[in-house]
């Protein structure tokens, strides 16, 4: 029977045509046009009458994909600076100068955005895919500098020599992960669990009324001027007024207030705890991790939507850093994200529709959780997804607290110069960068390359889009910067050695598909960023400018092991570089600051990695240059010593955090005794005219004694205590 028409009254009158059913058609035998027709009742087939199947339109000339491929291949010719001339001239001229605001670049065309990974030196002698991959760059794989494919667990089939095999065997993805579960095994993650409800008071846990308001101050000297997660004008009034009732204070203000006791012990030794407060600091961060809990629950922070009890977590989570389990903290601190996400923190929208004050606050709490899951994530070996693009909260913007009012409904504008803010907001314009870039994407998500922010055609020389955020955040802060004043000097090297290790990134991902084929002169370059990195990070912990922030050295910008790894890796295949000599004595020098501090115990596995790493490349060196009366670097001397009795050094002046587990008898790993002190890199020869571009990575190390030079630390900007009353210009 054939179909009941469907056609409407007008067109009854003329009779619609049937087609053959599917299969006919294919056999390209005749149907009888009825349903089941008799060719596939005798096939025993379904009958599928043609009209029911949509007609695919013929393709027309691809114009758009002609145009497409023609725009990725003057990319490619703009990329390698190849002069030609464009399709379209004007498409560029919008991107001449970068956003002023959020330090970007206009986002181009999905056409435009070159895959960095498929961008090896010679694109002419490979095929370039026009999809793009989904596989993201393996860290460990590129780090070990060979160009097998990856296995899925990180590591890589190889038939080397025994040096090599006994090199990659300390440098496996699973060895390192083993050590890092040895280092917090003992963590039972019970401070990330905040339990019921119980009986205890959480008024009854706050020190005294001239104790906190001690600590109150500690917390503006110590840790406000790096974060700025509080507002001091308006914060410290009510942080006095709940001092003196506890009982009138909100379970958010209380649990904001147990926040900042605690991060404030990280930053005292226990002599200075017993000093000031009579007690140890383990004793009392403890007794604060337990209010703060306390007060969380009551303030039912799982549903919160009050921006005190999130920053009170925040404050929370950074004091149970050094001493828990990175995946255990990584999966709370998403908690605390998403708890940010329905605040609406995210979304510079929503932001805008708030008050001058409560919007920059925001947005600087929401980039205080990003920048600390960034690195949480660094360890626990987790793709940081919450920095890739997807959402537009502005960075902070450089201005002082006491510019910011409650009744201010105007956002100020941002000071050109050094503020109290600059040293939260150069890290926030960095990664703000960082994360709308090729190279980043090509490592946590190469779906999203498409959205990758090009810098302008000449801005970026060889293709260091880096170049160009560098020499913004030089005309905007750095050159401006005292490097007498200690959050000043802190700002500068911050600001290098984030840059010298996204270089490093940056370098990987162009030789991600083909690291055999680097040139001498970029493995040197590549040599010159790891060792700026190291100088940078042995300034910041050496310095007597920067004993105040020693423990956000240690606990945010973390232990430069990526950069041990790579120069320990080159030294091992080239032991005589240019560099080599170079190499040696800046992983010394950071390693007698360093190692001191994270390192310094005999039972830590990754310390024993790195030792025997070390021990090859001296190994490969003395091999390859017998006749050489080289003097032993001192981190070879530590090493050579491993079997002599272990010297504790004296942690007296350091956090509690890391004065614990620094003695122990167990010789199952290999200790890391502390070398003697060695003539240190200058990090008070500074001129105030000094340029601030970028250190020439082939430059020798600078060992010029900083003994004799006379540094007078400015008073970084405590508040005026009577400012609150006065209004008036304080810090």
């Amino acid at each position: 029977m054939p179909l009941p028409s469907q056609s409407t009254p007008a067109a009854a009158a003329k009779p619609q045509r049937v087609l053959a059913c599917i299969l006919c058609q294919s056999r390209k035998v005749k149907c009888d046009r009825n349903f089941p027709c008799s060719n596939c009742v005798k096939s025993g087939s379904t009958c599928v009458p043609a009209g029911s199947i949509a007609r695919q339109r013929r393709r027309r000339f691809p114009e758009r994909e002609l145009l497409d491929r023609v725009r990725r291949y003057e990319g490619l010719l703009r990329h390698n600076n190849i002069e030609f001339e464009p399709l379209h001239p004007s498409s560029t001229a919008d991107q001449s100068n970068p956003v002023v605001e959020g330090n970007c670049f206009e986002l181009s065309s999905k056409v435009q955005a070159i895959d960095i990974a498929s961008s090896v030196e010679s694109p002419e002698s490979e095929q370039v895919d026009d999809t793009p991959s989904s596989k993201t760059i393996n860290i460990w794989h590129v780090m070990n500098q060979r160009s097998p494919s990856p296995s899925d667990d990180g590591e890589t089939d190889i038939d080397e020599d025994d040096v090599d095999r006994e090199l990659h065997a300390d440098i496996r993805l699973t060895n390192v992960k083993t050590a890092l579960s040895h280092l917090f095994e003992d963590d039972d993650d019970g401070r990330f669990n905040f339990g019921a409800r119980s009986d205890i008071d959480p008024t009854t846990l706050h020190p005294s009324q001239v104790d906190t308001i001690r600590i109150w101050q500690i917390y503006l000297d110590n840790v406000n001027p790096l974060f700025k997660v509080t507002h001091t004008p308006t914060l410290q009034a009510r942080i006095i007024a709940a001092a003196a009732d506890l009982a009138s204070a909100t379970p958010q203000l209380q649990a904001l207030m147990f926040g900042i006791y605690c991060v404030s012990m990280l930053t005292l030794t226990d002599d200075e705890c017993i000093t000031l407060f009579r007690s140890k600091c383990g004793d009392l961060l403890r007794k604060f991790q337990l209010g703060c809990r306390q007060a969380l629950l009551r303030s039912v922070v799982l549903r919160t939507d009050d921006r005190d009890c999130l920053t009170a977590v925040f404050l929370y989570l950074l004091s149970t850093k050094p001493r828990a389990e990175p995946r255990s903290l990584s999966t709370n601190l998403a908690v605390a994200i998403r708890l940010a996400q329905h605040m609406g923190l995210h979304n510079e929208d929503l932001n805008s529709k708030h008050t001058a004050l409560e919007a920059e606050m925001r947005r600087r709490l929401w980039w205080s959780l990003v920048l600390l899951d960034m690195r949480v994530a660094e360890m626990s070996d987790f793709k940081c997804s919450i920095l890739l693009p997807g959402w537009d909260c502005k960075p902070p913007s450089n201005i002082n607290d006491f510019d910011l009012g409650t009744e201010t409904k105007t956002p100020p504008a941002p000071h050109e110069m050094i503020t109290e803010s600059t040293f939260a907001v150069v890290r926030c314009e960095l990664v703000n960068f960082v994360r709308n870039s090729g190279y980043w994407l090509a490592f946590n998500n190469p779906c999203l390359l498409p959205l990758a922010r090009r810098p302008p055609v000449g801005s970026s020389p060889n293709g260091d889009e880096l170049a160009v955020i560098e020499k913004l955040l030089e005309d905007k802060y750095l050159r401006f910067c005292n490097p007498a004043n200690p959050i000043q000097f802190m700002i500068v090297w911050m600001a290098r050695g984030y840059l010298a290790k996204h270089r490093m990134l940056a370098h990987y991902a162009r030789h991600a598909r083909a690291p055999s084929k680097q040139t001498e002169d970029q493995r040197e370059l590549a040599l010159g960023y790891a060792l700026t990195l190291f100088e940078c990070d042995t300034k910041l912990l050496s310095s007597p400018l920067t004993k105040a922030f020693t423990w956000f050295s240690l606990t945010v910008l973390q232990f430069p092991f990526q950069a041990y790894i790579h120069v320990l890796q080159d030294l091992v295949r080239r032991p005589t570089a240019k560099l080599a000599g170079r190499a040696w004595a800046v992983m010394s020098a950071n390693y007698t600051v360093r190692f001191t501090y994270w390192l310094g115990t005999d039972d830590n596995p990754l310390a024993n990695i790195i030792s025997r790493i070390v021990l090859q490349a001296w190994k490969a060196r003395k091999a390859a240059m017998p006749s050489e009366t080289e003097s032993v670097p001192s981190i070879v001397e530590s090493m050579n010593n491993r079997k002599q009795a272990f010297k504790t050094p004296d942690f007296s002046h350091m956090p509690t955090w890391i004065q614990q587990g620094t003695t122990t008898t167990d010789d199952s790993w290999m200790p890391v005794p502390v070398p003697a002190p060695m003539p240190m890199m200058s990090f008070d020869t500074f001129d105030p005219a000094y340029n601030f571009a970028w250190p020439d990575p082939m430059s020798s190390i600078q060992s010029t004694s900083s003994g004799d030079i006379n540094m007078d630390p400015m008073n970084w900007g405590n508040p005026d205590w009577s400012s609150l009353s006065g209004g008036g210009q304080g810090w």
